[in-house]
């Protein structure tokens, strides 16, 4: 809170969790917050409580002094399609095919120095913009594929799982959010998502803000 010389409160300065920070209290007297430390250029600098107005999104119910935000509730399934996504580029990256293994023939040596030869020449002749081109390969060799292939591995609905659950973190309709998994479901005849959206989550959400300006005003 920003005072005037009457104590009067004149403004409000937003910061995030990663600059204020709720120090737990040690007594009932205390409550779930003793005080808050701000943190600016690497000093740290001790606020009382009463200047300070701290809106949660959530209790983190693990530590009732400080607030649990939606990507925090998420972070799994974020990672997971993170992951999913650089897998698929990986797939496109390398060809866009699953990698495949070479067998020689029966009691065909096979060297460090052959097996390199071999990596190359497969990649300079496959690889890129020749990754239609027909294959050539010595007497007795064969080709096996070892992986999926992206049709198998349905990437698409991979995806969908975690698109879901985060907007379900924030309660934000997939629709709203422009996500691929709420879009093949929408016919964009979304005025009921939107009234929904608007009526669970921003409204909750407006409701919980106003009531935390007004208390600690």
């Amino acid at each position: 809170k920003e005072r005037n010389a009457l104590g009067q409160v004149v403004g409000l300065w937003p910061f995030s969790d990663d600059v204020m920070k709720p120090i737990p209290g040690h007594s009932t007297l205390d409550g779930f917050v003793s005080h808050y430390m701000i943190t600016i250029d690497g000093h740290e600098t001790p606020i009382p409580k009463s200047e300070i107005i701290h809106w949660k999104w959530m209790v983190d119910p693990e530590q009732q002094w400080r607030w649990i935000g939606g990507l925090e509730l998420a972070i799994r399934d974020v990672q997971s399609d993170t992951e999913s996504s650089r897998f698929a580029y990986d797939m496109f990256k390398n060809n866009a095919i699953p990698p495949v293994v070479v067998t020689l023939t029966e009691g065909d040596e096979l060297t460090e120095e052959k097996t390199d030869r071999l990596r190359k020449a497969w990649l300079k002749r496959y690889g890129g913009r020749s990754r239609t081109a027909p294959a050539f390969l010595e007497a007795g060799m064969t080709v096996q594929k070892l992986g999926l292939n992206m049709q198998e591995l349905n990437l698409s609905e991979l995806k969908n799982i975690p698109e879901s659950r985060i907007c379900a973190a924030f309660g934000v309709p997939p629709t709203i959010a422009l996500l691929y998994v709420g879009l093949k479901r929408s016919d964009y005849g979304d005025g009921n998502a939107r009234k929904s959206f608007s009526e669970t989550t921003l409204k909750a959400l407006w409701r919980s803000f106003a009531s935390e300006l007004t208390n600690g005003l």
